[in-house]
């Protein structure tokens, strides 16, 4: 498995950011090809839209493909699989077995609903077999073998998948090559073959499909069977952006890019491309002096964060970032607190506090940078900017605190009780010169749109402890 500082941990299993379970070490037991490390005049952070290559004529419109991505398994799949009867014959006979869940697909007309039971059946019988992985103790992965155990690692889950296809005549093929982990382990990208997965023809096209990678997911508890469709039909221009194949016709464009330029791609995930869109190029590693800033485009008006992590020790870093973001676009500056590596996470939200992620980069700062956040408080404030001071504050020292705030008529700042009532200077902006006192513990600033009304704190600051 990947080799993931332990205090890094706690933020992947955690429960506000559900990460699907990347298998960066996923065992092949065939031989696999090397991978293609071709020229190319691709750009970065710039995949193009699928072009149809000759070998594998990849689909314009995925409208239709997409549809079928809908979290939810096909019941009927479901009812097969829970059925006893079934489950015994599974375990006595797998070829009498394949054959009833191969009669029962074939029933259906759809084409792409029968790709999707085939995905729901091998997604919903398999479990991605962790301990295996951990002993290096993996069994055989031929289809009936897995069918009987129900454990399995890549190789198994793209067997299946492509035996169920065979028999329903369903043109498909496995595909070898490289998947990026959770994230990155170092600045130099290992790129060995280490997964598998599938592309299937439906009418006339070729669509992706990773069933390891809808079947399982990690949380607190570490690797969990948690079905998902993120993975199925994927666009090959956003599936490009996690998975690197051996032969290069199966990257299903015919713009292909090289093994170099996808290592200075970002890991985004394919919910990334539904939330987001590249506003501004970035990459797997940024090299940056001191300050970095990203900006997405938002697809859907919902919220959204970018958190930054210390890479060494997994410590989230606070209060040196800051995060502008309206229904339409996402800013996030990032500003370093010492040289060294920084993980950037992009996240959504899901409902309530929970938040997926969905896009991940590395941050290499050559520079500390001086600039501290005060830390943002809930509340009814909108377009809030503290413009200064963007520094620890030292007692006994004179600042110019200035803040915008949009829909709020006063601006208070409280310090050990007392209150230094801001200045509007122009519409929207409120500034004035404070002292520190010497024993100075809190200072908050507070909003109103009454003048002697009751105040809602947004920012607090902070101050250096002698």
């Amino acid at each position: 498995m990947m080799n993931i500082p332990s205090s890094i941990k706690p933020f992947l299993y955690g429960h506000i950011l559900f990460i699907l379970f990347a298998l960066s070490s996923c065992a092949v037991t065939e031989k696999t090809p090397e991978i293609q490390n071709q020229e190319s005049t691709h750009s970065t952070n710039a995949i193009n839209e699928p072009i149809l290559p000759e070998k594998f004529p990849a689909p314009k419109d995925y409208d239709k493909a997409y549809s079928y991505r809908t979290n939810s398994p096909n019941q009927t799949i479901v009812s097969f699989i829970n059925n006893s009867q079934n489950d015994s014959l599974r375990l006595q006979n797998t070829e009498l077995y394949i054959q009833s869940l191969v009669s029962l697909i074939d029933s259906t007309k759809d084409v792409f609903e029968k790709v999707k039971m085939v995905y729901d059946a091998v997604a919903l019988l398999l479990e991605y077999d962790t301990e295996g992985r951990a002993s290096q103790n993996i069994g055989p992965q031929d289809w009936d073998n897995i069918l009987i155990s129900r454990k399995s690692v890549c190789e198994g889950y793209a067997n299946l998948f492509k035996q169920i296809c065979d028999l329903l005549k369903i043109p498909c093929e496995k595909v070898h090559g490289y998947a990026r982990g959770v994230y990155k382990t170092s600045l130099d990208e290992k790129t060995s073959p280490n997964h598998a997965w599938n592309i299937v023809k439906i009418q006339d096209y070729w669509y992706i499909v990773d069933c390891t990678w809808g079947s399982g997911a990690l949380n607190q508890n570490g690797v969990q069977h948690i079905y998902n469709t993120d993975w199925l039909f994927v666009k090959s221009n956003h599936f490009i952006y996690t998975h690197f194949p051996a032969d290069s016709n199966h990257q299903l464009t015919q713009q292909k890019i090289s093994l170099e330029e996808f290592k200075k791609t970002p890991r985004l995930d394919p919910a990334f491309f539904e939330k987001y869109s590249l506003d501004s190029p970035f990459f797997s590693v940024n090299n940056i002096d001191s300050a970095y800033t990203i900006s997405l485009k938002k697809n859907l008006n919902a919220n959204a964060r970018i958190i930054f992590y210390d890479y060494e020790s997994g410590s989230e870093i606070k209060e040196h970032s800051i995060s502008k973001q309206n229904p339409e676009k996402l800013s996030t500056t990032f500003h370093a607190p010492a040289p060294g590596l920084y993980l950037g996470v992009i996240l959504y939200n899901v409902k309530d506090s929970l938040y997926n992620g969905c896009g991940y980069f590395l941050l290499n700062a050559h520079k500390a940078s001086s600039t501290i956040y005060p830390t943002p408080m809930r509340s009814s404030a909108q377009n809030v900017e503290i413009i200064s001071p963007l520094v620890v504050l030292e007692p006994d020292s004179t600042y110019t605190f200035t803040v915008k705030v949009s829909n709020k008529k006063y601006v208070l700042l409280f310090c050990n009780g007392k209150k230094n009532r801001l200045k509007r200077i122009e519409t929207g902006v409120f500034s004035k010169q404070v002292t520190i006192p010497k024993n100075a513990e809190d200072i908050y600033m507070s909003v109103s749109n009454e003048e002697y009304g009751s105040y809602e704190a947004i920012a607090r600051f902070k101050i250096k402890r002698k």
